[in-house]
């Protein structure tokens, strides 16, 4: 009998970009199977539940666990987060306690979530196994993110939400 093979997934990272150099990421992080997790969204806004706070929590204390990431915007969606976060430039001569690559911070951030989800009863919740992400090379590129972002929950509304009477 042959030996099972693992297949190794192709990588949807851009080729020969370092994830941990300056410059603005546009990212999504969604949960497996889009499962509505983190709560719902009614005609006032997003509604939370106890997991959904704790991810909007974890994901505006990145920067406290690196010091060269600031996050511009995000949004905690039912199944899914977008965040417009910046890797700042190193400072000469200054070393980085923690290694500021995308994947890195994406990790730590699913990792904490789903830590304190496992132990408060959560044990079904998982994450994709991949996030998407966009390099914003332009100014024009940052504000469309930045308008998508704080109009997600909107646009949410109008595409799943019956119209009120």
């Amino acid at each position: 009998m042959k030996p099972l093979r693992h297949q190794k997934r192709s990588s949807w990272r851009l080729a020969g970009h370092d994830y941990s150099s300056s410059g603005f990421y546009f990212i999504t992080v969604g949960t497996r199977k889009m499962a509505h997790y983190f709560g719902h969204i009614d005609h006032h806004g997003m509604n939370f539940n106890k997991l959904g706070i704790i991810a909007y929590d974890r994901f505006q204390k990145i920067p406290y666990y690196f010091e060269r990431v600031k996050i511009h915007s995000f949004v905690i969606m039912p199944n899914h987060i977008h965040g417009l976060i910046e890797i700042i430039e190193r400072q000469p001569g200054k070393i980085d306690q923690r290694k500021h690559e995308m994947g890195v911070i994406i990790a730590n951030y699913k990792a904490s979530v789903t830590r304190w989800a496992n132990k408060s009863g959560y044990e079904y919740f998982r994450w994709k196994h991949r996030y998407y992400d966009s390099i914003l090379r332009k100014y024009d590129a940052y504000e469309r993110v930045t308008y998508y972002i704080k109009n997600n929950i909107a646009a949410w509304q109008r595409k799943y939400m019956p119209l009120v009477a």
